[in-house]
């Protein structure tokens, strides 16, 4: 018989904000990559779960303000303005999405 472990970060309910679930998962991901670790945050689930809506958040996601915007809109923000306070040396970051 092949059984699998399989261990996850975090698994929320539907009730939580977006605001929460970046302060709880994408926050500290952001925190280790600003200090030179790679990092990744991945939504997984079934169809239907709300996968899109975390990441995306709203249709007015891409104006980077609001209570729905998604994760990618509030990393943007939060590395951005963390770079930004970093002025006292020369830093680079390169930023991806897949």
């Amino acid at each position: 018989m092949l059984t699998s472990r399989f261990e996850f970060d975090s698994v929320e309910q539907e009730h939580v904000s977006q605001d929460t679930i970046f302060d709880k998962i994408a926050r500290p991901v952001c925190e280790d990559c600003m200090n030179g670790f790679n990092g990744s945050v991945i939504a997984l689930g079934k169809t239907g779960t709300g996968k899109t809506w975390t990441i995306h958040g709203d249709e007015q996601y891409m104006k980077l303000q609001g209570p729905n915007r998604g994760i990618l809109s509030r990393i943007s923000n939060y590395v951005y303005s963390k770079a930004a306070e970093k002025t006292t040396r020369t830093v680079s970051y390169e930023i991806s999405v897949q």
